[in-house]
């Protein structure tokens, strides 16, 4: 066992479950933001019929930014990140097991319960069907090839971002056949092809990063540059593009952002949390634990709250308000309750 990689096993990473727990909300947050922008109105699965009730982009815009750009490569990131000591302590057939109860499952559960018998929307399970096949292919490239890549060495400052880079312009070709919001569906099955390379490249790199030990610890040094170097390649990017303007969503610069970009700050903030936040209270924990089915719920939650509010003539600030706060305290509580159900604490 390598330097590197000792303090890794001693040390219980509470920084990541925060970071996951974070994100989520995140996500959460912006599901609730997405039918009242301006840009997006008849988009998605509602509409308000309230004049006043909408949202310039530009004001949500740092929410978008770090959803977009940030969240979806740190899920997959992260996940990367815990697979190759759940492979080796549970080997191929536990591993899959444990991967078809917390991701698969869930996923069936979603369609059949919210999609056959209400009409609510799913467009979030889809994280879970893509994680699982990425179990899949993860656990038949351990099982028949062997493989394991050696544990503990630096990471090169240069290459990461030659990497990144790299996945950010091949990304770009890529969109011009699947552009940004090109969705393939069969049954619930949502694949995004425009995006697949950034996630895979971020799932990966998890999986590097904890055999070779890159997270904990890392010279601040390396940190340092690559927090420079993102600085510099978003105001870049912000000062040749109108960021206001949704168009911008679609550019060459947005995609090589959001798929760069993603990966690099990741990797930044993984690194500053098992640093500085690993740390945990009993409300933090809390949150954590009901993580998957806070996401799983909030959605269904989300479309009935803004179905039943819609003609309520409420200061939209405070309307706004009230419906994060509730559609957040409704789906924790659905969570614990349906947690308490046997069996169902292994799946979520």
């Amino acid at each position: 066992m390598s330097s590197s990689e000792a303090p890794q096993k001693s040390v219980r990473l509470y920084g990541m479950d925060n970071l996951r727990t974070f994100a989520c909300l995140s996500v959460l947050l912006s599901h609730l933001v997405l039918p009242y922008l301006q840009s997006f109105a008849g988009v998605f699965w509602f509409t308000p019929s309230l004049p006043n009730e909408q949202i310039p982009f530009a004001i949500v815009l740092p929410l978008f930014f770090f959803v977009n750009i940030v969240a979806m490569s740190l899920f997959f990131m992260i996940s990367g990140y815990f697979f190759p000591t759940s492979y080796d302590k549970q080997g191929f057939s536990v591993f899959l097991k444990k991967k078809a109860q917390r991701l698969l499952l869930p996923s069936i559960f979603c369609y059949i319960f919210f999609n056959l018998l209400f009409p609510v929307p799913l467009m979030h399970i889809w994280f879970l069907e893509i994680l699982f096949l990425f179990s899949v292919v993860y656990a038949l490239i351990r099982m028949y090839t062997g493989f394991k890549i050696k544990e503990g060495s630096s990471f090169s400052t240069i290459v990461l971002i030659a990497f990144s880079l790299l996945i950010g312009v091949v990304s770009i070709f890529i969109r011009y056949k699947y552009p940004s919001g090109y969705i393939i569906q069969k049954y619930f099955i949502y694949i995004e092809p425009g995006k697949m390379l950034s996630y895979i490249a971020a799932f990966t790199l998890g999986i590097i990063a904890r055999r070779k030990g890159w997270f904990y610890p890392v010279e601040k040094k390396n940190i340092g540059i690559l927090t420079l170097f993102s600085l510099l390649f978003v105001a870049l990017c912000t000062v040749t593009g109108s960021v206001n303007d949704t168009d911008y969503m679609y550019s060459r610069k947005y995609v090589l952002m959001e798929c760069s970009l993603g990966i690099l700050i990741s990797f930044i903030l993984i690194w500053v949390v098992n640093r500085w936040g690993n740390k945990t209270n009993r409300l933090i924990s809390f949150v954590s634990e009901n993580c998957m089915g806070i996401y799983l719920f909030h959605l269904p939650i989300l479309y009935f709250l803004q179905k039943l509010t819609e003609t309520w003539q409420i200061y939209f600030p405070l309307k706004f308000l009230g419906l994060s706060v509730t559609v957040l305290l409704l789906a924790t509580l659905v969570s614990t309750l349906v947690r308490k159900i046997p069996y169902v604490i292994r799946c979520i």
